[in-house]
Formats: C-alpha cells, sequence, structure tokens
C-alpha cells in the first residue's frame, strides 16, 4: 500500500472516529414577532448572528424619546380629545394633538331644531316638523262715498267732504268713522300685524292731539249717515294714540299697532270672510283746537283714503 493511500485511509478512520466536523451553521432569524429564537443543531463558525424581527418595530411604534432595540420613538402620547365646533359652524377646526381611537368632531347650530325643519325633511339626524302656513296681507280702504265721514259735535256728521277731522274742533268733538267693505280675512285666521294710516290733507301741529282708534265691535259693519246712528255705533275698548305730532300735507301717519282689536273682531263668532268692518276714531282729551285732517275717499279717486294694513296667517 503506497503512502497516498495509506493517508485517505487514515483520515476516514479519524473523521469516523470523532474527529473535525464541517462548519455548517447559518445566521438564522427568528419569526414574526417573537422575541426568543429557536438555534437549530449545527457547527456554527465564529461571527454568525440569530435576530429576533418584528414588522412593528418601528419608530412610530415607540413611545417618544423611548429606544427600544436601536430605534428610537416619535409616538406622542395620546392626548387628544373629543372636539366641538363653534355655535353655527359646520367647518370644524381640529386642534394639533395624537387622538386615540373613538374621539368625535361636533358641528352644533342651536337653531338645528325640529321646530326650524321642513316637515319630513330629516338634516344631520333631526327630523322637520315646520309645516307651511299661508301667510298674507292686504290693505283695505272706503270703496264709495259715505264710506267714510266725521262728526262735529253737538249736531254735525258730514260724509261727503274731502277730508275727515279728528280731535278737538274749537271746543267741539271731532271724530270719525271709516267703513272698509270686504275684509278677505277667513275665520279662524291669526292676525299678525295690523294699523291705519292716514294722509294728511293739510298743515296742522296744534298740540296734545289726542284719539282713541276703535272697532265697530259687529260683524258686517254699516256706515253711519246720521249723527245719532254714530254715536250708536257699538265700539271696542279702542288703543289710544296720543300726541299726535305736526301733520304736513300730504305725509302719512300709522296708527299703534291695532292686532289684537283686529283679532278680536276675526274671532267673532259670526265673522265671515269679506264682512266690512269700520274704524271709529274718538276724541281722547285733545286740547282746545288741536285737530288733524285726513283724506276722505271722496278725494283723488279714494287713492288717499284711510287705510287699514294687515298681516295674517290662515287655518
Amino acid at each position: 500500500m503506497s503512502e497516498t493511500t495509506d493517508y485517505i485511509e487514515e483520515s476516514e478512520d479519524y473523521a469516523e472516529r470523532g474527529g473535525e466536523t464541517p462548519l455548517t451553521g447559518e445566521d438564522v432569524i427568528g419569526g414574526e414577532g417573537e422575541l426568543v429564537l429557536a438555534i437549530p443543531a449545527a457547527n456554527y463558525p465564529a461571527g454568525k448572528t440569530a435576530t429576533a424581527k418584528d414588522a412593528d418595530l418601528t419608530a412610530g411604534n415607540i413611545k417618544s424619546g423611548v429606544d427600544i432595540f436601536g430605534k428610537l420613538g416619535t409616538h406622542a402620547p395620546l392626548v387628544g380629545d373629543d372636539v366641538e365646533g363653534a355655535e353655527g359652524a359646520l367647518e370644524i377646526a381640529i386642534p394639533a394633538a395624537n387622538y386615540p381611537a373613538g374621539k368625535t368632531a361636533t358641528a352644533k347650530d342651536a337653531d338645528l331644531t325640529a321646530a326650524n325643519i321642513k316637515s319630513g325633511v330629516e338634516i344631520f339626524g333631526v327630523e322637520g316638523t315646520l309645516v307651511a302656513v299661508d301667510r298674507r296681507e292686504m290693505v283695505f280702504r272706503p270703496n264709495v262715498g259715505g264710506d267714510d265721514c266725521y262728526i262735529t259735535t253737538p249736531s254735525t256728521i258730514n260724509n261727503a267732504r274731502n277730508y275727515i277731522r279728528i280731535g278737538d274742533q274749537v271746543g267741539a268733538d271731532s271724530e270719525a268713522a271709516i267703513r272698509m267693505p270686504k275684509i278677505d280675512i277667513a275665520p279662524g285666521s291669526t292676525i299678525t300685524e295690523a294699523f291705519i294710516r292716514i294722509k294728511s290733507y293739510n298743515e296742522q301741529a296744534a298740540t296734545d292731539c289726542n284719539v282713541k282708534v276703535h272697532f265697530n265691535d259687529v260683524d258686517d259693519a254699516v256706515a253711519p249717515t246720521t249723527y245719532a246712528g254714530f254715536f250708536d255705533l257699538s265700539l271696542d275698548a279702542g288703543v289710544e294714540w296720543n300726541a299726535l305730532g305736526a301733520w304736513v300735507v300730504g305725509t302719512e301717519d300709522d296708527s299703534p299697532s291695532l292686532v289684537s282689536a283686529l283679532q278680536a273682531i276675526i274671532d267673532r263668532e259670526s265673522w265671515a270672510q269679506n264682512n266690512a268692518i269700520q274704524i271709529v276714531i274718538k276724541n281722547n282729551g285733545s286740547t282746545y283746537a288741536a285737530r288733524r285732517y285726513g283724506f276722505s275717499i271722496e278725494a283723488n279717486v279714494g287713492q288717499d283714503a284711510v287705510k287699514l294694513y294687515a298681516k295674517w296667517t290662515e287655518p
């Protein structure tokens, strides 16, 4: 046997008897999310490593200022709370903060109520209950000669002049009645605005001209044709219209509100749509000669006569 053969045989014998084993171990990578790694059986040379791995090991997932396995955290504490918007603002400013799950931003508006939303419509979860009403308005006035008049005590009635007169006529009461036919307000209506407007027929500035505005308290008013008939008119309590200012020709003056008084007429049990109403203006303690003149139906084709302005809603 040669020397080479003897060497091989000796080497094989050496390996079989537990001689030097080959270096077969490689780097080891742990399972996802596992901190403890299983090291496979092998013969590892120097320099091999075992590495734990986790895809969530990122700076954004680690508390700010903390270093875990070489990752310096940047995650701020969860301090953001629910946010409520400004009144009436649909757009909400979100304050700078780190918000945890479940926080909310809420717009708010005190007018977001069922009563402010059309019936059958839902806005942001609020179902409306508002039902439209028929709103109407109209200007009423005398229609024919004789629909308005004025009296001067003790015995005179004038229903064919170009003016009416109210207040004190040199120590005598001057008082007027103005009938307005076809008042197109249905029973059950709600009056929301009412007043009379008088256009000045001439200039009068005497102080302390005080009157009271009444409604003829009947279902369907009839204009008086006599002095006695004027004083026979049934009247409501009236609304004071005191301290009338100076009247200049062509200017218009409005009475105080007559809403409650007109409502009482409409609420009469026998009131019917298109009935006539009558305004009666009584002297209310005016000083001597403190009087005012307004245009009547006889002047300017009736365009400048006393007018009743009314607004109402129908049932």
